[in-house]
């Protein structure tokens, strides 16, 4: 092969390695991985893009639920269990209807999951500019709250209250009903929090890849805040610490008014 077609070749990789950079750089910025409300795009373009733009795609091996619990009925409230829990949020922080149900699920599941030291509820009656994910402290019935996001497909016109709730793949909607917490991983929105959707309304959160992450479109200040696409995301500088502490068998219950 001659110098000159050698030099030629190589020129040519050269170049179409500098193009397909700017391409993967142009679509990293067009992703609005960490600007979801406030991208160009109108809602109407943006809902017929895939989920996968802005969520970590799932890793074959992990493509199936960690979990082995699955509830092919959804749980009734337990009559009592107000009572039977009745240290737990000593305050009255979350309403009584979430919070008997979650309670509920967990009292059914509690000998089941592998870390029962923790219950969460998201109560999406909520404004979203309220703190409205609930932490409590299986062990001493204190409650931690803080903001979560909605998908923009539940609230469309960005009012601040979700109205639609999916479990459909590219819905951009969020799940409700009970899911448990799994393993952590870092990806585009830093450091994340896979979930598995254990009812037939949230049956595939993973595949959707929607999972608990920090962003910076969740803030004290914004009213409404921004929506995520599915994902129940938490204000960054405290998201680290929630999914340390609720990483890998922690019952959720996400609430609309089920």
């Amino acid at each position: 092969m001659s110098l000159i077609i050698r030099i030629i070749m190589v020129v040519s990789f050269l170049v179409l390695t500098c193009y397909n950079s700017l391409i993967y750089a142009n679509s990293e910025a067009n992703s609005c991985t960490e600007l979801v409300p406030y991208c160009e795009l109108p809602y109407e373009e943006r809902a017929l893009l895939p989920e996968s733009l802005l969520h970590d795609p799932v890793p074959i091996e992990l493509m199936e639920p960690q979990t082995d619990i699955f509830l092919w009925q959804p749980f009734t409230e337990i009559k009592g269990v107000r009572q039977k829990y009745s240290y737990v949020d000593p305050k009255r922080e979350i309403a009584d209807r979430p919070l008997e149900l979650a309670l509920s699920y967990y009292d059914n599941l509690k000998n089941k999951l592998k870390k029962p030291e923790y219950l969460g509820v998201i109560n999406y009656r909520q404004h979203s500019s309220e703190p409205r994910l609930y932490l409590i402290d299986m062990n001493s019935g204190k409650v931690e709250k803080m903001q979560v996001s909605h998908g923009e497909g539940s609230d469309q016109k960005n009012t601040g209250y979700p109205k639609l709730f999916s479990n459909t793949v590219d819905s951009h909607m969020s799940s409700i009903g009970a899911f448990i917490t799994s393993e952590p991983y870092y990806g585009k929105s830093g450091y994340s929090l896979r979930v598995d959707g254990i009812e037939k309304s949230n049956s595939r959160m993973r595949e959707r890849s929607v999972v608990i992450h920090g962003s910076d479109y969740v803030k004290p200040n914004l009213n409404p805040i921004g929506r995520s696409w599915g994902c129940p995301a938490v204000q960054r500088d405290k998201s680290k610490t929630l999914i340390e502490n609720i990483k890998e068998g922690v019952l959720f219950l996400a609430w609309y008014n089920q």
